[in-house]
């Protein structure tokens, strides 16, 4: 499979901390990539530096597939690239409905300009009604089909979670990024989160997650890599990390393998 992401050497300090240290990864076409460690490894900063947040002190951050080097771009810039996320906290237009959510992120791969939009143009017409049916496609992906018209405050803690992926697939993204996806979920919801991910990558969709759930991590990932104090400590498929006496010291623990 083609590389959609690739970090080279990328660090990032703030001040005299160095949150994260000379971090190398690639990630694949239809793959998914786990990130973990333990509270403070650097996970969410890495991310961060991803998806433009931050700008990396050192080393190179670079899609080889369009040959872009994307270190440094800002927020939007990684959207237009194909680069959607989603957070730790769930960030949902709450007052706005489950259809409405959706197409906040389909509208932003549409190209009409203002007049099209205060004279609602035939090109406006059109996109709005391409938009609205791919939004209603994505909702139906993830199981929220039946719920088009409830405010998104109004559903249940793993809908909300359900409806926010909705909301990062419409801008059709080659990379999806996932923080702690499954963090607050029960059992039953955490089965439906990794069959829903699963359905993601056969897509063709790569993934990087970072998840707390190790049950969840093994069972879902392709790959996986751990950072410790901000280095990368372990990278290569679960049952590897798993047996992996650094990962074992520094995270895991013999009680939670």
């Amino acid at each position: 499979m083609a590389a959609v992401l690739e970090l080279n050497n990328v660090s990032k300090k703030f001040g005299g901390l160095t949150a994260v240290n000379n971090v190398s990864l690639c990630l694949s076409q239809g793959e998914i990539l786990n990130i973990i460690g333990p509270n403070g490894a650097g996970k969410t900063t890495l991310f961060n530096c991803i998806t433009g947040i931050y700008r990396p002190s050192e080393g190179r951050i670079s899609m080889p597939g369009r040959d872009v080097r994307i270190d440094g771009f800002p927020p939007h810039r990684m959207a237009e690239l194909g680069i959607a996320r989603t957070f730790q906290n769930i960030r949902l237009f709450a007052n706005m409905s489950v259809l409405d959510n959706v197409l906040c992120g389909a509208f932003c791969r549409t190209e009409e300009s203002i007049l099209d939009i205060v004279f609602r143009t035939t090109k406006f017409k059109m996109a709005e009604t391409s938009v609205n049916s791919r939004a209603r496609e994505l909702l139906k992906f993830v199981d929220l089909s039946d719920k088009l018209y409830i405010n998104g405050s109004s559903l249940s803690y793993g809908d909300q979670r359900r409806l926010e992926i909705a909301r990062a697939l419409a801008l059709e993204p080659g990379l999806l990024l996932l923080d702690e996806p499954a963090a607050g979920m029960n059992a039953s919801e955490t089965n439906a989160l990794a069959a829903l991910i699963r359905k993601i990558r056969d897509k063709g969709t790569a993934l990087l997650i970072i998840e707390h759930d190790m049950r969840f991590v093994m069972e879902i990932s392709d790959r996986i890599v751990v950072l410790n104090y901000g280095e990368k400590i372990s990278e290569g498929v679960p049952e590897a990390v798993r047996n992996d006496k650094k990962v074992i010291d520094a995270y895991l623990g013999e009680g939670d393998q």
